[in-house]
């Protein structure tokens, strides 16, 4: 968490240093917000972002009249300082980058700092699965779940979305990378709350493990408004998978995280 909050910090600071050029008015152009991963490799030789997960989607959107801005918040940057500083500043010149610090507020980080000790209860007296105790095996996941910055973040993305909507911001689309992680259905959950946009949609760029749950949303879950409103596939084949899995609504798309598996040689 200390990490998270001096990452926080640093990248606020950075953002209201800058002159973001983002009046609206008169733009009619239907906006597009994305959101993508900073990575090390993340910068070209050249010193332009390169988006890992979504490749040419971006500038394919832009040719069609779309208006394309990327949101960064302290999880989005999983790179070097030296990488990330350099791929905001390259988003910034071309009119990329939503400017979060007018958004986000620091009373937003101390809430999502102090979010997990409120809500991870144990609950009251011994609990057992079948004829073994495992009261202890709770309260160590509530103590990992307090110390880690894991639900801190999701609960950011979750206030981010609310900020947002707060500020009567809107766009027609927004697109994430899709795993069905806790913090995509805190940031789903707080755009459908608020109605920041008329659709998310999730691009899947993994596999469907058959053990890996998080893509086997319950009842609950399905109508609890914290999934993406489309699902795009890899192919064909994930597509079915996911249709199994009881998704609302999955189309297919292009594989763009593995573009560059069609030029390598056989």
């Amino acid at each position: 968490k200390i990490a998270m909050t001096a990452l926080f910090v640093s990248m606020i600071r950075l953002l209201r240093r800058w002159d973001f050029q983002t009046d609206d008015a008169g733009d009619d152009r239907k906006q597009i917000l994305i959101h993508s991963w900073v990575r090390n490799d993340s910068l070209s030789a050249e010193g332009k972002f390169v988006d890992r997960f979504f490749d040419e989607l971006p500038d394919q959107l832009q040719k069609r009249g779309y208006k394309v801005q990327y949101m960064v918040l302290p999880p989005t940057l999983i790179s070097a300082r030296r990488v990330w500083i350099p791929v905001l500043e390259s988003l910034r010149d071309q009119g990329m980058l939503l400017p979060t610090d007018r958004y986000l507020r620091t009373v937003d980080l101390v809430k999502a700092l102090l979010f997990p000790y409120m809500i991870s209860n144990v609950p009251h007296g011994q609990t057992w699965l079948g004829r073994w105790n495992i009261s202890a095996l709770i309260s160590e996941e509530r103590w990992s779940q307090i110390c880690s910055s894991r639900t801190s973040n999701v609960f950011l993305f979750y206030l981010f979305a609310r900020r947002l909507g707060m500020k009567g911001k809107s766009f027609d689309r927004i697109i994430h990378t899709f795993e069905n992680h806790n913090w995509e259905k805190a940031f789903c959950f707080g755009i459908h709350e608020t109605g920041v946009s008329q659709r998310v949609v999730g691009f899947q760029h993994t596999s469907l493990l058959w053990n890996y749950h998080v893509y086997s949303p319950g009842e609950f879950e399905r109508k609890s408004k914290v999934l993406p409103d489309v699902v795009v596939a890899n192919g064909a084949f994930w597509a079915d998978k996911l249709m199994e899995k009881d998704f609302p609504q999955v189309v297919i798309g292009g594989a763009y995280r593995f573009k560059h598996l069609m030029n390598m040689k056989k």
